[in-house]
This record gives C-alpha cells, structure tokens and sequence, in this order.
C-alpha cells in the first residue's frame, strides 16, 4: 500500500461551518406570494418554497417579474435585486451578492 494512504490525513476542514443556500426563483416567488408581501426565510419555509432547517435561500432572477414585494434578510443575486426594484419592490439590508 502507497505511503500516501497509510498516514492520515489532517487539516482544517471547513465543513461544519458551510452555509448552504436553496435557490428561489423568482418565478416561484411570483406564483407564490401576492403584491406587497413581505418576504423571508420565515415566510418561504411557510409557503413551502424552502425546506430543511439549515439551510437558507437567495433569490435568482428570471425573464420577468412585476409584483411589488419586500425581501428582507435574504440572499438575493445582483439581477434579481434589480428586477425587484424596477418593479417597485423594496430589499431590507445588504444581502446583494
């Protein structure tokens, strides 16, 4: 057997510490969820759209989408925040990413 898969291995593992986000449409958001509704982890894991307790969500992009609504406290792609904002909608803190 090689020596280099007798001895063991060591190392920083960042594994416990990973932080794992679903992707959201935001098609799904418009299907889901009505004009003016706030939306967060809370709110997605309530309509079904997230699921697992570990994990968060950031929102994707899509063609299109008109409808009003209020991100707060979720991950949201670049191009998506933009089509939040030119529909009218409103992103609470900065989780542009």
């Amino acid at each position: 057997m090689p020596l280099y898969r007798k001895v063991a291995r060591r190392g920083f593992s960042n594994y416990p510490f990973k932080k794992v986000y679903s992707p959201v449409s935001l098609l799904d958001i418009d299907r889901v969820f009505n004009s003016g509704d706030e939306i967060s982890d809370v709110s997605l894991r309530e309509k079904g759209l997230l699921k697992g307790k570990e994990s968060s969500a950031k929102i994707l992009a899509c063609d299109s989408f008109d409808k009003k609504v209020i991100i707060s406290g979720v991950k949201t792609s670049q191009k998506a925040a933009e089509m939040i904002k030119a529909a009218g909608g409103e992103i609470k803190g900065d989780i542009v990413s």
